[in-house]
């Protein structure tokens, strides 16, 4: 008798033993919780992060195949108007703002490089809102009806526009004639010269890295592999 109880005394212990056993401890809970916190802050930003810089890429190919797209579709061709060449469409982007726009200049110019009129800016045929970042004091930079996608320094965190072979001035403005045929500023900025080597276009992000967008003189192609 006495051993039987012996017996199931020690039964129950080592059931017991082996029930805290399959259970955590509080400490042991408490572990848990902290590893999973720590790999969740971990892994969640690399999981939604956000390429700025191929983003801001992608955009300048897209805009500037459609840039090249409405001239010529739009033949600009005035033979009543001497400088009818400067009303052709172009993108351009400022060095200083990082911002870019399509546009094509009416009225009567005395430079390519003159500013557009509040209507002269291409309209994104899905939103129906103006194809500019921001232009100077016409329209501001993430203002009303314009496209942020085109901010390239507020949306997309470029820090620099950088051009090569792709005309004088400051700003990058690439100008696409009836044909396709891409045009810089010459060296005055007061006039159109054809493009006659690959213009570079780089672009710089805020940490440091870069991209770049070229397009072929007489063909006018736009793309990413340079």
């Amino acid at each position: 008798m006495r051993k039987t109880l012996i017996l199931r005394a020690y039964q129950s212990a080592r059931a017991k033993r082996a029930e805290r056993r399959k259970a955590f401890t509080f400490i042991e809970l408490v572990v848990i919780v902290v590893i999973v916190g720590i790999l969740t802050a971990i892994a969640i930003p690399l999981i939604f992060a956000v390429d700025h810089l191929a983003q801001a890429r992608e955009q300048l190919v897209l805009r500037l195949r459609y840039t090249q797209h409405l001239a010529v579709m739009d033949d600009k061709f005035d033979p009543y108007y001497v400088d009818w060449t400067h009303r052709r469409w172009q993108f351009h982007c400022s060095a200083t703002t990082r911002s870019c726009s399509i546009f094509a200049v009416s009225g009567n110019l005395a430079a390519a490089s003159s500013d557009p009129d509040i209507n002269d800016f291409a309209i994104d045929p899905q939103t129906r809102a103006k194809l500019t970042g921001g232009y100077a004091s016409i329209v501001g930079i993430g203002g009303e009806n314009s496209t942020p996608d085109l901010a390239l320094g507020n949306f997309h965190e470029i820090t620099a526009i950088g051009k090569s072979n792709c005309g004088g001035g400051t700003d990058l403005r690439v100008i696409f004639d009836e044909i396709g045929r891409p045009y810089g500023l010459n060296e005055a900025s007061t006039d159109q010269a054809l493009l006659t080597k690959q213009c570079a276009i780089t672009l710089t992000h805020q940490d440091g890295q870069s991209a770049r967008v070229c397009i072929e003189p007489e063909s006018g192609r736009v793309h990413d592999d340079c």
